[in-house]
């Protein structure tokens, strides 16, 4: 009986053993910043340069992450070995991700290059320089050209394919300041500004691509003036509902084919910042333009698609940038970032320096940028 005792010493220990590592593991380790009281600590595994003078932008996907300048794109394995690099030559770089999809495009030049995670490429070659452009999900780059007084937006598949060709005269449609595509490029949206007499007018022009389409000229389905309003940018929040961001107003449309107005939000306060996350917009107001605009100073808001407020965040500090992905809404204020999951606070944390954006990878390891550097940090166990 006390042999079989002794025996049964190591197993029930080893089992203790198997229980605790289990429960740290999955409950203690995941939610260790509610024992902190919502406080985490990061330490670093790994760090690299950002080559400013060569304009460089770095996003990240599921397998890695890409560091893009002007004289290429590199992928790179999150242990920070590199992966594939494609090199061209541009005069300004214009970096655009939708996942799984980037593209590359050369401002005031002529090429523009799209990009899967594999380093698969589409080349595109265009007649006339290139303004502005804008990405999809999946892989259609809308770009923005121009020769004299002449502009065209043209929609290329992740092919490099022309689907869409569309010419525009500044002296009839204005200036194109600003282009946005469906997720699923059914749809496309494009906004011109035109100043006569010393007025502000944008015109946004909606068309349709799907067999809905087919039976308007050009495939154009409605216009919308707006008179005194500076419509810089326009967001595709999913394949029927769009907003308009002007300066001094949002407006919510459904669209189905015909475009009809949902909401109209005055605006008395700059905006500082816009996102998107799960078919909502997201928008940092910076400092009221008069009286009225003291209600959504300082703020961070967040939108439905039809224009209501669904969560409305106060802070005492400044907010300096905004980082979205999936669920969650990264604030962040200088050194300081903190974690929200719709109104909820995850967690927060303060860093050695003032941060730009960051990147969530996986098993509790972020990807932080700042202005001339990153670093690949991980949480530091308790």
């Amino acid at each position: 009986m006390t042999i079989d005792k002794k025996k049964s010493r190591p197993i029930i220990f080893f089992l203790a053993l198997l229980i605790f590592v289990l429960i740290y593991g999955l409950f203690i380790r995941p939610n260790y910043h509610l024992i902190n009281r919502g406080t985490i600590y990061l330490e670093a595994i790994g760090s690299g340069k950002l080559d400013t003078l060569k304009g460089s932008h770095i996003t990240t996907m599921s397998d890695g992450y890409y560091i893009a300048t002007r004289e290429g794109l590199t992928k790179y394995t999150f242990d920070q070995k590199s992966v594939w690099n494609k090199s061209y030559h541009l005069n300004e770089l214009l970096f655009l991700v939708e996942a799984p999809y980037m593209a590359v495009v050369n401002i005031t030049g002529k090429e523009a290059y799209i990009f899967d995670g594999d380093g698969n490429i589409a080349t595109i070659k265009t007649n006339h320089n290139i303004v502005s452009g804008s990405l999809n999900e999946v892989g259609f780059l809308a770009l923005i050209l121009e020769e004299d007084n002449k502009h065209f937006i043209n929609m290329y598949d992740y092919q490099g394919k022309v689907v869409v060709e569309r010419r525009t005269i500044f002296k009839e449609d204005g200036f194109p300041i600003s282009v946005a595509v469906a997720k699923d490029a059914s749809r496309m949206m494009t906004s011109h500004l035109d100043v006569t007499q010393h007025v502000i007018e944008s015109m946004i022009t909606f068309l349709d691509f799907s067999g809905k389409g087919e039976e308007f000229t050009d495939r154009v389905v409605g216009h919308e003036r707006l008179n005194g309003t500076l419509a810089a940018r326009i967001n595709f929040l999913d394949n029927e509902h769009a907003v308009v961001i002007g300066d001094n107003l949002l407006s919510f449309y459904y669209i189905d084919p015909l475009p009809e107005l949902i909401k109209s939000i005055p605006l008395d306060v700059e905006i500082e910042e816009v996102d998107a996350l799960n078919e909502q917009l997201i928008l940092k107001f910076g400092e009221a333009l008069n009286p009225e605009g003291e209600v959504l100073s300082q703020k961070v808001m967040v939108f439905s698609k039809k224009g209501e407020i669904e969560i409305e965040l106060t802070f005492e500090e400044p907010v300096t940038n905004l980082s979205t992905q999936e669920d969650a809404l990264f604030v962040i204020q200088g050194s300081r970032v903190m974690k929200y999951i719709g109104k909820r606070k995850v967690w927060e944390t303060n860093l050695h320096k003032d941060v730009i954006s960051i990147y969530e990878i996986s098993n509790n390891r972020y990807l932080i940028e700042y202005e001339y550097d990153f670093e690949i940090l991980k949480l530091k166990d308790i």
